[in-house]
């Protein structure tokens, strides 16, 4: 049997019916199981990807950006709710240690699990928690204001800053998990020469 060369219009084809086929079974749920050669073949097939390049920097540009960004607006946040309470002066630093801790565990527990239950699996639930804890920061509040009883006093019915101390803490979990995932991603989905 004689082996005949492909023409780079039928390579073509032969590699976009791959990438379907593949995109169907992610969509749908079942794996396609690729062989190694097989799965760096397409992607080297396709070279750089943009799709890879944008998941990969738009995850590490927004975690890098919510873990400092309390830096940036812990003055506004302290003048507008001057920290008393249960924190006292140390609310700043709180919600930091709280967020590297969360961060932390994160990534030790998100490692493991992706090698346990899949990556794009765990990626999607990542961004769920990612999201959830964003919002719930959004919505801290001190919670209804009343009068003391001298008259001159207010009080709150809630601490804001317990509520962005266990937000925070969910947030750095998140970001933890999103480090090694969108890492593997990344170095699964790229193409060889890039």
């Amino acid at each position: 049997m004689e082996h005949h060369e492909q023409s780079a219009p039928s390579k073509m084809l032969y590699a976009v019916s791959k990438w379907l086929d593949f995109w169907k079974g992610f969509r749908n749920g079942p794996h396609i199981d690729y062989e190694q050669d097989e799965r760096r073949q397409l992607m080297d097939d396709f070279g750089f990807s943009k799709r890879v390049l944008f998941v990969g920097a738009s995850g590490f540009t927004a975690t890098a950006y919510t873990l400092f960004v309390l830096n940036v607006i812990k003055p506004a946040l302290f003048y507008v709710y001057p920290p008393c309470g249960k924190f006292n002066s140390n609310a700043g630093m709180v919600l930091d240690e709280l967020t590297l801790i969360g961060s932390a565990l994160g990534m030790f527990v998100a490692g493991h699990l992706a090698d346990l239950w899949g990556r794009k699996k765990l990626y999607g639930y990542e961004l769920a928690a990612l999201m959830i804890a964003t919002l719930g920061m959004l919505q801290a509040s001190e919670g209804f204001r009343s009068r003391g009883t001298d008259g001159g006093t207010s009080e709150s019915s809630m601490d804001i800053y317990s509520w962005l101390a266990w937000r925070r803490f969910i947030l750095g979990c998140a970001i933890g998990a999103e480090h090694p995932l969108v890492a593997i991603i990344t170095a699964e989905w790229a193409a060889t020469e890039s």
